[in-house]
């Protein structure tokens, strides 16, 4: 949807859940459509209701003899048009909602906002990024080991992380260990994914392993 943002809820770093609200685009216009749309169905509903009374009366004069076939197929045919116009009315509305909903920008799943594009005022158009969200899983750990405790890594094992600043921790389980060692700092790199944290993340943080902490 095109439109103007004119509220933004969270911030880089931010966790987030699925279906969670993370921006509003300006609705006003829409939401005088979605109710224009609500109007036109509730009449079309009324007029298809009072149609099929009539041709329900118009069936039983029918086969009373009271008017002709002729009489019983105009009511019928008229019951088929309030019919595509309640239809018609139906399909707008729910479009004119969906277009109405898109004026909440929300998170498609759980996870973090790892970067912002658009700031307060700016103008959105359909297909433009306003946000990313990452996925918790997606995050991965790269970490160079001294090559003394290569001993120690094996895929699958799990590892507590810590933030040395802050002390927040996480688990990471491991992926890849590679089995290259680099002969000037005499190391391994090892790759692992993100199973929890208990602060925010940012592609680009540094965290320290816990060899002592295995699971």
């Amino acid at each position: 949807i095109n439109g103007v943002i004119k509220k933004i809820d969270v911030q880089p770093g931010a966790m987030v859940k699925k279906d969670q609200i993370l921006a509003e685009v300006e609705d006003t216009q829409a939401k005088l459509d979605e109710q224009q749309a609500q109007s036109e169905f509730e009449i079309a509903q009324l007029s298809l209701a009072l149609q099929n009374k009539k041709f329900q009366w118009a069936e039983e004069r029918f086969k009373k003899g009271i008017i002709s076939q002729g009489g019983l197929d105009v009511e019928k045919n008229n019951l088929q048009k309030y019919q595509f116009d309640f239809d018609k009315a139906k399909i707008s509305l729910e479009s004119k909602k969906y277009s109405f909903s898109l004026t909440k920008l929300r998170a498609p799943y759980d996870g973090a906002i790892s970067q912002l594009y658009k700031s307060l005022g700016d103008f959105v158009a359909p297909g433009q990024n306003v946000f990313d969200v990452v996925q918790l899983n997606q995050f991965s750990i790269y970490a160079q080991i001294p090559v003394s405790l290569y001993s120690r890594f094996k895929v699958g094992m799990k590892f507590v992380i810590s933030d040395p600043l802050t002390k927040d921790r996480g688990m990471i389980i491991i992926k890849r260990v590679v089995q290259i060692f680099d002969t000037r700092s005499r190391t391994f790199d090892v790759y692992g994914q993100l199973e929890s944290f208990t602060k925010k993340l940012l592609p680009g943080d540094y965290v320290e392993i816990l060899l002592g902490a295995v699971y």
